[in-house]
């Protein structure tokens, strides 16, 4: 029974991530029997009485940007894949994925153009028509894959009546994620309490779920998650050294904390927290460092206001599901990267350009992406 009800939910996550245009009848009524309406914390308290294993399971909600108190009950199932399923290390960083594409490309002799950011996506009519880059130079194109966020793509890239109008229509659907405090350390010692992945958890997660979701301010005793990759691979620290990632979940860019002038106070409170709970010496270890905060991440990544994880999942009939990877709007336009299906997290974001690029080749097959007069000419 558990096998088969496993293949039933592997199979509808199937269904929605690789069938944009629509479910089948099946899956729509696995799908309703999940109750969307149910969330994620109603669901896990249902099953965990002790509040630290209720705890444990609510934060993998974190890594879709949501809260268990808003994030519909179907998130459960990232504890069962990461669990139940393990996770994968990409040997040398997960900078490794990004050099393997671009030897790919090579290999099929694509062109690659590096440092030239797009201005805006121009459109002809209701199709897309090329993408103009900042400095000047034009890309003719039939067909555009943007895998900038959806909100940044609506409201600049596109910036037209038609898409603007979209995103004000669908803005309570299209709020950003959390976003998150980074530290990058490099320690000249071991730390051998430590395994690969690490959490050390808030004393009161509900109020750091409220600060983060609804203060929007970082909570004074957050929740840390330590990846120590030197722990699989030696390559990423010398010899007797540790390679430390900590991650604090965060709200994205508001009023409510000002990072240009906080950001070292945050980082105090990460580091004495960890020293407290087991990692004693740890900032007299630190031999190289660096942080980015929600502001970093906003202006680097281009993520609107910082948020890490795209746009933050909600229960409901229609906002847990993330925008399509082909455009409603414009013929030829198609959407990948974490805002938008199947979701955040670098496995969902390669999902997701292998979606766009069917659509794209699906599309391409079927005639869409034909100008109507090749295509009437191509009907006589």
């Amino acid at each position: 029974m558990k096998n088969t009800r496993n293949r039933s939910l592997a199979a509808l996550c199937a269904a929605i991530l690789f069938a944009p245009c629509g479910l089948s009848a099946g899956s729509l009524s696995l799908a309703a029997s999940i109750d969307p309406l149910t969330t994620m914390h109603q669901a896990i308290r249902r099953h965990f009485q002790d509040p630290r294993l209720a705890q444990l399971f609510e934060h993998f909600v974190q890594y879709v940007g949501s809260s268990p108190f808003i994030a519909p009950a179907i998130l459960t199932l990232i504890a069962w894949v990461q669990v139940g399923l393990g996770c994968w290390y990409p040997m040398g960083g997960t900078g490794e994925i990004a050099a393997a594409l671009t030897r790919l490309c090579a290999e099929f002799n694509v062109d690659v153009h590096t440092d030239t950011p797009v201005e805006r996506i121009e459109t002809v009519g209701d199709r897309v028509s090329g993408v103009i880059a900042q400095n000047g130079r034009r890309f003719a194109a039939d067909a555009v894959v943007c895998n900038s966020d959806i909100v940044l793509t609506l409201t600049g890239l596109l910036e037209t009546p038609e898409a603007v109008d979209h995103y004000r229509k669908n803005a309570a659907n299209l709020e950003p994620a959390c976003s998150g405090a980074v530290l990058y350390l490099g320690c000249n010692r071991r730390f051998p309490n430590l395994l690969h992945h690490d959490f050390f958890f808030s004393t009161d997660s509900d109020a750091e779920f409220r600060d983060i979701y609804e203060n929007r301010i970082p909570h004074a005793d957050p929740t840390i998650y330590l990846a120590v990759p030197s722990r699989t691979d030696p390559s990423v620290a010398p010899e007797g050294c540790e390679a430390i990632y900590a991650l604090v979940h965060t709200p994205y860019v508001s009023d409510g904390y000002d990072w240009s002038s906080r950001a070292r106070e945050y980082r105090d409170i990460i580091v004495r927290k960890l020293e407290k709970w087991g990692l004693e010496g740890l900032e007299e270890s630190i031999v190289t460092e660096r942080m980015l905060t929600p502001l970093d991440i906003r202006d680097m990544y281009r993520a609107n206001k910082g948020a890490i994880y795209g746009v933050v999942t909600k229960r409901g009939l229609t906002s847990a599901f993330k925008t399509g990877n082909r455009s409603k709007l414009y013929r030829g336009l198609y959407h990948a990267g974490g805002s938008v299906n199947p979701g955040a997290g670098v496995p969902m974001v390669l999902m997701s350009g292998q979606i766009a690029a069917q659509c794209v080749l699906d599309d391409a097959k079927s005639g869409a992406l034909e100008a109507p007069q090749a295509a009437a000419a191509a009907s006589r």
